[in-house]
């Protein structure tokens, strides 16, 4: 029987601290149910986890992730099959991807956009795609595509890439240091770029219809935006 629609489910994981800024962080959810996130230890070390359907919970660490204070591994995004995106940050202070397949197999990379390997996966589609941030604690950095194969593309300008659709659209932010000016820009499945201007952009996703939206701020305040596929 459909559960009341007023009806919340409370969930912590099991090794969550209960301290100020620790806790549960959950960080997407797919069509089944399937949730995923991260939680803070006690020692403030991040740690994954997969919420089933039925209410259990599996917590898991990427391989190599570190275990002292916000070190660890932090997932961001699940797809249709159950497979998680995210990063996890080393011993020695590096943050590279992950992906978790829903048997529980990791493949670990890391993009090169020198000086600084910094990886950041941010969302993955049902096809496996990944699209990320990569090079950002040394600047800017770019935005990033992981190929189901494992094939690596980044973006030629300052950037990152949030969103990806079933299509293979790829919704992102932009910036130009130099005008001060940025926006959003939406890289087509064919490689096409289109760019719009909106200042301060925070955070994005596309849907399958192509249509936009995310946060942008204005001296600290943020506020919507909403931008459909159809507009010109």
């Amino acid at each position: 029987m459909p559960k009341d629609s007023s009806t919340f489910d409370m969930f912590d994981a099991h090794g969550a601290g209960t301290e100020k800024n620790q806790g549960t962080f959950p960080q997407g959810i797919n069509a089944s149910g399937l949730i995923t996130g991260y939680y803070l230890d006690t020692n403030m070390a991040e740690h994954g986890f997969l919420r089933m359907a039925d209410g259990t919970l599996i917590e898991f660490d990427a391989p190599g992730a570190g275990s002292g204070a916000y070190q660890g591994t932090k997932p961001t995004s699940i797809n249709g099959k159950g497979v998680i995106a995210g990063s996890y940050i080393n011993a020695a202070g590096a943050t590279s991807g992950f992906i978790r397949t829903a048997a529980g197999a990791f493949a670990t990379f890391a993009v090169a956009v020198a000086p600084d390997p910094t990886t950041i996966p941010n969302c993955i589609n049902d096809e496996g795609v990944v699209v990320g941030s990569a090079g950002g604690s040394s600047g800017l950095g770019a935005g990033f595509i992981r190929t189901a194969d494992a094939q690596i593309i980044t973006f030629d300008f300052p950037g990152e890439a949030w969103s990806i659709n079933a299509a293979g659209d790829v919704l992102g932010s932009w910036v130009d240091p130099i005008q001060t000016i940025g926006g959003v820009f939406v890289r087509k499945s064919s490689g096409v770029f289109v760019r719009y201007h909106v200042l301060a952009v925070v955070s994005a996703a596309i849907n399958d219809a192509g249509t936009v939206m995310g946060t942008y701020a204005v001296e600290e305040t943020h506020h919507g935006f909403l931008r459909w596929q159809s507009a010109n």
